[in-house]
């Protein structure tokens, strides 16, 4: 039987397997996701051209376990979106980084592209002061620039949420008054 053209490039075509579409391999997928939740934010979106799509491997050739996995939301047009297995702690770990792959239904396999993936953290853990209590001994009648300065630590992992904005003195009627570093002076 002989071979047309068009039937040499459709067959080499449907040979080479998987390719996803829209990224390019050396710069792969940048993800967001939050923290203490299950919901990935990927760009560009994950599409599988060239051959029809039926699995995806995560590879980690980084380091730590990878808590994510590729799930197929169209597999006519190719679609997947990345879900995380489990709520992520930004406080335990910030970012991710690993490669996925795209398993034809011929078993093919594309190029592996990599996942950046950073956990954007949330405001879950208050202020604490790094002592119990802060004291200090001043003369009468003698001037001082500070009489005690004070500190407070913040938990989160972001500096959105962990830096200390002010420091306040909630008692009324106190000669005292603290400003934004935390220096409390007359």
């Amino acid at each position: 039987m002989p071979f047309t053209r068009d039937a040499i490039s459709l067959s080499y075509l449907r040979n080479v397997g998987p390719r996803f579409e829209n990224v390019k391999p050396d710069v792969g997928y940048h993800a967001i996701a939050r923290e203490n939740g299950r919901n990935v934010e990927v760009s560009p979106r994950i599409r599988v051209v060239d051959d029809e799509v039926c699995s995806f491997t995560i590879t980690n050739k980084h380091h730590g376990e990878i808590p994510f996995m590729v799930q197929i939301t169209d597999k006519a047009l190719g679609e997947a979106k990345l879900v995380a297995k489990k709520e992520l702690n930004c406080e335990k770990r910030k970012a991710f980084k690993f490669d996925i792959a795209a398993v034809g239904c011929d078993g093919l396999s594309s190029e592996n592209v990599t996942v950046h993936l950073t956990v954007e953290d949330i405001n879950e853990f208050a202020p604490e002061f790094v002592q119990e209590t802060y004291s200090a001994d001043v003369d009468e009648d003698r001037l001082y620039d500070k009489i005690v300065q004070v500190e407070a630590d913040d938990n989160d992992c972001s500096a959105k949420f962990s830096d200390i904005c002010k420091y306040e003195i909630l008692t009324n009627d106190q000669p005292f008054t603290i400003d934004q570093e935390g220096e409390c002076f007359p």
